[in-house]
């Protein structure tokens, strides 16, 4: 028996592609029982595209309306709220296109994993994609996410989870909802009560197609000579300012670690207690204690 699932989606001036989205959500394998969306007071024609893709899938779309602008994600969290307790929760941008298993994919490896009292996560790789065609058949292997072991340990010094790639049973939700006003990555948080409180597992296949366009900054294409001189100037920038280094990843696991410390096992406290003490160190120190952290999770080291 499939399980139900309600597919999340925040929008705001999405009227460019949209309509494509929706449609590839429409031509799942395995049709979700509700889109839900939450639009933040758009001012062009996002919700008129909805209207008529819900008037052409009667009882499938539950729009929500901001009448002033929230942030995105204030406006999540509150599509968020209204999928059913019971769903599973697929997440989804307003610009990407998703392949048509990418439900079906994510529910079966879910279904094997879950358990009512854990946070469970399965989440993917994604392709990037453009105007002019294809980018990258893998944003895992462009950022270099394909070449280790994803667990607790490496997460902690930088999110491996897409967010509009996931797929999350009730008992992550619920956490979800809890999350602090103040973060503003919602990925990243969902990524830590997966790994640090239940079980989180990775698709290394894309199931989504992502779009790579001037408003979106998630992925940039960039000339080889180009990402070079950029490379070396980022290492410049951390070594004349180290605190910028791990600065967002520092500020979200304290603020974890504040709401869940309790609640991990002592192994995790304690690579946590380790990552924070990074805070005012130099940037050699905190590459080498990376380096350090994910030497036994290289994949290439053992093939």
């Amino acid at each position: 028996m499939n399980p139900a699932i309600d597919v999340v989606m925040a929008t705001y001036n999405g009227e460019d592609f949209l309509q494509a989205q929706l449609q590839s959500i429409a031509e799942q394998t395995l049709s979700p029982k509700r889109i839900i969306i939450s639009d933040d007071a758009s001012s062009d024609d996002t919700l008129a595209i909805i209207e008529r893709f819900s008037l052409q899938h009667p009882g499938l779309v539950e729009t929500r309306r901001n009448y002033k602008n929230i942030g995105p994600v204030a406006n999540f969290i509150k599509a968020l709220k209204f999928a059913d307790p019971m769903h599973y929760v697929a997440l989804c941008d307003q610009d990407d296109l998703w392949t048509p298993e990418r439900l079906a994919k994510g529910a079966k490896l879910l279904a094997t994993i879950t358990r009512d009292d854990k946070p469970c996560l399965v989440y993917s790789d994604l392709s990037v994609f453009n105007s002019k065609g294809a980018v990258s058949p893998s944003f895992w292997s462009e950022q270099g996410k394909g070449d280790y072991e994803h667990n607790f340990q490496t997460l902690l010094f930088g999110n491996l989870v897409t967010g509009c790639t996931t797929m999350m049973n009730p008992t992550a939700r619920a956490l979800l909802l809890d999350m602090p006003v103040d973060v503003d990555i919602h990925d990243a948080w969902l990524a830590l009560l997966a790994f640090g409180l239940g079980i989180a597992v990775g698709i290394r296949e894309p199931l989504v197609q992502y779009r790579q366009h001037s408003a979106n900054v998630t992925y940039q294409e960039k000339e080889k000579k180009n990402k070079l001189v950029e490379k070396l100037q980022k290492h410049m920038h951390f070594f004349l300012h180290p605190e910028t280094y791990l600065q967002s990843r520092l500020t979200t696991v304290q603020a974890f670690s504040d709401r869940h410390a309790q609640e991990l096992d002592a192994e995790k406290r304690l690579a946590i207690e380790q990552f924070l003490m990074l805070k005012g160190k130099s940037y050699f120190s905190q590459k080498m204690a990376m380096r350090t952290a994910f030497r036994p999770y290289w994949l290439k080291a053992k093939n």
